[in-house]
């Protein structure tokens, strides 16, 4: 279309080519009116002169793309066709450059990912307005003076109309950023997009394109019938927070994708707090922890004194024996004046870790640990901690844990209490009052719509959060313990736990693998528990009345909770 160079195109007067695209050419033009210059995208006549019906909708849909209003977003200031050229009228921006040029001219990866952080704000909000774009390539992202600025909405799925309508074989789209679903031709919602996003963070840590091939057409087949790749399969040092994040955001199916471009950002944000690229530490023998680091190997023979110390150290205090000596060495001395103990430990090994306990009383209640022989002095002082706070309504004791005079060689231990009359007394007082409030649970909380892993947990809490809570998700099945389906710490810390309302709440999650799940179809229960967090995690005893849900192994044709629709391309409004 170079013969439109010096010529007008309705008020604007074409001075030279700056860009070609698949379907569109580029020029910068000038505006007298306005006295500046301008960007005008222009599409073949063929397009408008073959069909009216094509520029009814061109009009239509320009309008709508004119409506979005974003710092991200590139606007548009007129549009219009003239000797059928259609063309759209955008913001000139001297000198920039785009994403593309960004990729394989520069190493600086965290400047590339904020580029598609802002990326995805703009689609959130074009997608809120119901517009998808459907061609989000690094080459339809301007940089500003590192200003991302993303142009080209809607351009796709008009060549996709026009072609239908005139027979021309043109390309839309670009195959290597093209989901699944829009390669095979069929209706494509806003998750389209958030796929591109998963292509584009891919790579930037892989410096390839995923299925990638040497036509487009042998990109599209592996699109189609190939999962997506994993980064790590071409750079092993990537950290598994950023290979989840980018596996996420091109899941094969939409419904396993997130479920807004916003939750990616937040999602990528979170992955960037820590080296996105960082080697693994060396595994240390078979050591294994629960989901929230507690070591499950067999607990170590400790004595009283050393459980004395472990206890503190779960609760993330400092050693309280300088106040507390006196009373610790109460309870060992009536302990040690005992004939029944002295017997037992010249039989038994010293008692694991695992075979005592916290016993917690109600709020009225002191349970106490009260020697064989009473001392004849005074009662030991109460030792009162205000450092850390633990279940604020309970009143933590030592349960004495004697042997049955037994000969056996394999003495089996019994738990006796001693009686509430103490002379010594150990209370950990918590440093606030326990958080008033009630749950309310509010998604998934039927078996009858199914997860296939990504849900959304969602609930009320009637309460104040204090800085060093949250909350935390538990799923589990009918006659097993609850078990918490994420890391509370960090997803509470990072912002993966939302608030979308005044008391609303929100955990997007794949419970898939989750500790309580792990890939097991079966229905099951779920609450969400309010935790502490700071200094150290601690279940403060919140929680709510439990739901259910279903999980189902293998995937299936909904999202189970994960996916809050978004119409198919055909049905959307504006230039999408």
């Amino acid at each position: 279309m170079e013969e439109l160079i010096g010529k007008d195109l309705g008020q604007y007067h074409i001075e030279e080519k700056i860009g070609q695209g698949a379907m569109a050419s580029v020029f910068k033009a000038f505006q007298p009116s306005l006295e500046r210059y301008v960007a005008v995208k222009v599409l073949p006549p063929y397009f408008a002169a073959k069909n009216p019906v094509f520029s009814k909708r061109f009009k239509r849909e320009a309008k709508s793309v004119a409506r979005l209003h974003h710092p991200n977003i590139l606007p548009i200031y007129d549009y219009g066709i003239d000797r059928d050229y259609s063309y759209i009228v955008m913001r000139y921006v001297e000198g920039a450059q785009t994403l593309a040029h960004l990729m394989y001219q520069s190493s600086d990866d965290e400047r590339k990912f904020d580029v598609i952080i802002q990326v995805a704000k703009a689609l959130a909000h074009a997608h809120e307005s119901g517009v998808i774009h459907r061609d989000v390539t690094p080459s339809n992202v301007l940089l500003d003076r590192g200003w991302a600025l993303l142009s080209d909405f809607g351009l796709a799925k008009l060549g996709e109309s026009a072609t239908r309508l005139t027979g021309v074989g043109k390309g839309i789209g670009t195959p290597a950023y093209m989901s699944p679903e829009q390669a095979r031709g069929g209706d494509v919602d806003h998750r389209t997009d958030i796929y591109a996003l998963g292509v584009m963070a891919y790579e930037i840590v892989t410096k390839a394109i995923p299925h990638d091939a040497d036509t487009s057409l042998s990109i599209l087949l592996k699109r189609t019938t190939e999962p997506p790749p994993s980064p790590r399969s071409t750079n092993p040092d990537i950290s598994d927070r950023m290979e989840q994040v980018i596996l996420r955001a091109m899941a094969s199916k939409p419904e396993h994708r997130f479920e807004t471009a916003e939750q990616f950002a937040i999602a990528l944000k979170a992955a960037l707090i820590e080296p996105y690229v960082q080697k693994k530490p060396a595994k240390e023998g078979s050591k294994k922890t629960d989901p929230l680091g507690v070591d499950t190997e067999p607990a170590r023979k400790l004595s009283l004194a050393t459980f004395m110390e472990y206890m503190q150290q779960l609760a993330g205090r400092r050693p309280v024996w300088a106040t507390g000596v006196a009373s610790v060495a109460l309870i060992a001395i009536g302990l040690w004046g005992t004939s029944a103990f002295g017997s037992a430990a010249s039989q038994t090994t010293p008692t694991p870790i695992a075979e005592l306990a916290l016993v917690e009383e109600t709020p009225t209640a002191t349970s106490t640990v009260v020697p064989t022989s009473i001392p004849t002095s005074s009662p030991s002082p109460t030792i009162n901690s205000t450092d850390t706070p633990i279940a604020p309504t309970a009143t933590t004791s030592i349960m004495v844990v004697t042997a049955t005079p037994s000969l056996t060689s394999t003495p089996e231990p019994t738990a006796t209490f001693a009686p509430a009359t103490a002379t010594s007394t150990i209370t950990v007082t918590p440093t606030s009052g326990l958080p008033e409030g009630a749950f309310t649970l509010i998604r998934p909380v039927s078996s009858n719509d199914p997860t296939y892993g990504p849900t959304n947990f969602e609930w009320e809490w009637g309460g104040s959060v204090p800085p060093d809570h949250g909350f935390e998700v538990r799923v589990w099945r009918e006659g097993e313990p609850p078990a918490g389906a994420h890391d509370a710490v960090l997803d509470n810390q990072q912002g993966r736990v939302q608030k979308i309302g005044e008391n609303r709440y929100r955990l997007a999650l794949d419970i898939s693998q989750a500790a309580g799940v792990r890939g097991r179809t079966s229905s099951y229960f779920w609450t969400v528990a309010l935790v502490q967090i700071a200094p150290a995690y601690a279940d403060i005893g919140q929680q709510a009345e439990p739901a259910v849900l279903r999980f189902e192994a293998g995937g299936g044709s909904s999202s189970g909770g994960g996916n809050d629709g978004g119409g198919s391309g055909g049905s959307s409004g504006g230039i999408d």
